[in-house]
């Protein structure tokens, strides 16, 4: 399992949490698993949410 960094997240990531819409409320602890949906399914990676850029709520899920 790879980390995340900007260079290489997808084009569009999504939230399934409307907690979590906002990033300047999110913790910095918070890990976010990426859903690729051309692949339907996750990715299996992980990145720290201070390296994700502006998100939408959709088909990803916020796991600690």
């Amino acid at each position: 399992m790879k980390i995340v960094t900007r260079s290489t997240l997808l084009d569009r990531i999504v939230f399934k949490s409307e907690s979590f819409k906002n990033l300047r409320n999110a913790p910095a602890t918070l890990f976010l698993q990426v859903w690729k949906s051309d692949m339907g399914g996750f990715t299996g990676e992980f990145s720290e949410i201070s390296y994700l850029p502006q998100i939408e709520i959709g088909s990803a899920f916020v796991c600690r």
